[in-house]
This record gives structure tokens, sequence and C-alpha cells, in this order.
């Protein structure tokens, strides 16, 4: 008599077959569970790629003008002085002017200032613009300044239409402190005093007709140079360097502060005296360019 749960040699019984298929199931499952899981991983790492490449390369911007304290506006400015001072303006008879401080208010160097923000209307509208002092100024033809223009060290241009393509165009500003002490080698103070055939005779007669000295770099800043001069000066000039006179060999009494990165030259209307000077990098804007190079 044949056995029903049984089964033939070699055909598979219902046990086996049940055993087989649950198996196989399982299997799916896992590797459905694995493609979910490799899906998320590629998802994952995709969007990883996309937001690396955001990431700005260049350096990090100033912050714009409304994050930060707006600088001093100062009117008139004489723009003879080490502070930073920077005046811009319309000559058109439109939103006029600023001059001011750069670095007052608040304000560190390097910030940039949207010109808009210091006077309304008035980016996009410079014809004119001055810098003076210890720093250098660069000029964009954006709000953010990231389209340089160009830059400017105690430097003027009151004229942008007949000086160039900058004309109109100008729409923020961005300034550091330097004073391009690097770039110093030297320059010379000449001091003449009264003579009878005139100051600029040297020789003859008594006492000294003239008496000059170049400055070097490392005279700058710290060193107060007496003048052996003899006689009250009559007159003076400068080259390439600002000094600050004195009336006496110490540097204490104060008289004037003269010369800038070019050459400037003086008479006084009554012979002074002057025993003394200290002398600094050339600021102000340079109207005349060197005599003695």
């Amino acid at each position: 008599m044949m056995n029903i749960v049984g089964s033939q040699k070699g055909v598979p019984s219902f046990r086996v077959l049940a055993a087989i298929i649950i198996f196989l199931y399982s299997s799916l499952l896992v590797d459905a569970r694995t493609i979910y899981v490799e899906k998320t991983r590629t998802q994952t790492y995709s969007y990883s790629i996309v937001w690396q490449r955001e990431i700005k390369t260049a350096p990090p911007l100033s912050p714009p003008t409304s994050e930060i304290a707006l600088p001093e506006r100062v009117e008139p400015l004489k723009f003879y002085q080490k502070e930073c001072e920077l005046g811009m303006c319309d000559n058109s008879g439109g939103p006029g002017c600023w001059s001011g401080r750069p670095f007052s208010g608040g304000v560190y160097p390097g910030s940039c200032l949207k010109v808009d923000d210091l006077q309304p209307s008035l980016g996009n509208k410079i014809s004119a613009y001055v810098v003076a002092g210890y720093c250098e100024c660069e000029f964009f033809d954006d709000s953010n300044c990231q389209t340089g223009l160009f830059t400017a060290f105690n430097r003027e241009d009151l004229s942008l239409k007949s000086n160039g393509p900058h004309d109109n165009i100008i729409e923020s500003v961005r300034c550091r402190r330097t004073d391009h002490i690097d770039e110093f080698v030297s320059g010379k103070i000449q001091f003449y005093m009264n003579k009878p055939r005139g100051i600029y005779n040297a020789g003859g007669g008594d006492g000294v007709s003239e008496w000059s000295f170049e400055v070097k770099r490392e005279h700058l800043y710290t060193d107060c140079i007496p003048a052996a001069l003899g006689r009250l000066v009559a007159s003076y000039k400068i080259n390439g360097v600002t000094c600050d006179f004195f009336g006496d060999e110490g540097c204490t009494d104060f008289k004037f502060t003269a010369g800038h990165g070019g050459k400037y030259e003086k008479k006084f209307k009554s012979a002074m005296g002057l025993r003394s000077f200290k002398c600094y990098p050339p600021y102000g804007i340079m109207w005349n360019p060197r005599d003695d190079i």
C-alpha cells in the first residue's frame, strides 16, 4: 500500500517545497532592504556633492554698509593730515558731495561702503574725488565692492569725465590703512637764508646761505633732526617727504607742517627761526613733481 505522505525518490516533498519558498521570500526582502539602503546612501552622497559646489571659494565679503556704522561726515576738510580723508562729488549739480573720514564712526578698515548709504543718489553720479592721508581707497562699479575700477593714494581727480572712463559709474568704495613706507627711499629739505644777492645764491658773505638735508627711511617717525642754519629762514623747499618744523632743537615748539610726495616750496613774508624738524612718509596731494631726482 502506497504512503501518500511520503514522496517518490528524486521528487521534493511538500515540506521541502515550503522551506524553499520561505527562503526565497526572505532573500527578496533582504535584497530589497539592501537596495533601499544603497539608494539612500547614494542620495545622501549626491546631496553632499551639490552642497560643496555651492561653497564660495573667494575671500569672504565685507559686511554691507547696512550692517555697520556709517563713517563720520566732516565738512569742510583740508585733505592734509595723517588721518584718512575721502571726498566724492557730483559736479553736475545733482546730489552734491560727501566728505569724511572712512575709519570713523566705528567703521573698520576694509569695510565696503555703499555710496548711496553715505549720500543718497550719489551712486553712479560721482565725477570727482579726493583721497588723502595714510590710506588707499579702491572704487567699484557695483554696490558690493566686487568690480574694481581703480585705487587712489593721496590723489585727486576733479574731472573724471576728462581723465578716463570712470565718470558716473562708481557705486561703492573700500579703504585700507597704509603709509607706503616700504616704497620710500629718501626725501630732501633745503633751507635758504637771507642774503643781499638773493636767497638762491649759495656761497659768499657771512653765515650760511643754504642748508640741505637728505631724509632717509630710518629717520621717519622717530628722529628729531636739528637744523644747523645760523640765520633766520627766508624760504624752504621740500621734495618727497612731509615734515613737522619746530622753533627749538628738541622738536617741541611746533611751527607748521609742510611737504608731500612731490615738490613743495614756500617763501616767508618775514624770516622765521627754525631749529629742528621731524619727518614722515609723504601725505597730501602731490601738486608738483619732484625736481631733485
